[in-house]
């Protein structure tokens, strides 16, 4: 990171969660503190929060979190166009959960320039005895795909905050060295966290 990055200068980051239905992915965001909600809205739902950085940087960060129903693909793509960094998320107890992810890798790779930036989440690591996948494969297929692991709990906040932080730090370094234009679709009416979150969202 730059340092002494002018605080006035605030970016605007885009970041796509990928995952199964029910992987948990939508809570996960219903575990950062004062973000703003938007519900589900044709398939896609919204989140938006800010992060500051030891150097005085800051950035703006919209979450965009699409179904991951298979109906919704079509429109998915549309909103992975112009993101900046991405979250592939499974379920750590479910093990089809886990194969799909290769399918929203290639997605990405499809849709997003060679600039993006991501992690893979095993999700519900609060569930030990109910685990199918060892962080080992985990760790495994991240490295295949160039990124990093974090396994998470939406239930109890654990590596919630810790994998969305490294996530946007990289994410911010790399639009520093190369600054992008990220595809604004629409400007949805926003609300206060509720609505499908605390119901198990998509």
């Amino acid at each position: 990171m730059q340092a002494g990055a002018a605080q006035e200068d605030i970016k605007t980051i885009k970041l796509i969660i990928m995952g199964q239905t029910q992987c948990g992915k939508t809570r996960l965001f219903c575990e950062l503190h004062q973000s703003i909600y938007t519900p589900n809205l044709h398939g896609v739902s919204l989140m938006k929060k800010d992060y500051t950085f030891e150097d005085g940087g800051r950035v703006k960060v919209d979450f965009w979190d699409p179904c991951g129903q298979d109906r919704y693909d079509n429109i998915t793509k549309i909103y992975m166009r112009g993101s900046q960094c991405a979250i592939v998320c499974f379920d750590l107890t479910d093990r089809e959960s886990f194969e799909k992810v290769e399918k929203y890798m290639m997605k990405l790779e499809e849709c997003c320039t060679d600039n993006l930036v991501k992690v893979l989440v095993g999700n519900k690591c609060d569930l030990m005895q109910e685990r199918k996948v060892l962080p080992d494969e985990g760790e495994k297929v991240a490295e295949h795909y160039n990124c990093k692991y974090f396994e998470t709990s939406a239930e109890t906040g654990e590596n919630v905050q810790e994998m969305v932080r490294f996530l946007v730090k990289m994410a911010y370094e790399k639009e520093l060295q190369f600054p992008s234009s990220s595809i604004r679709l629409m400007d949805a009416p926003i609300r206060r966290r509720g609505g499908p979150c605390f119901r198990g969202g998509c």
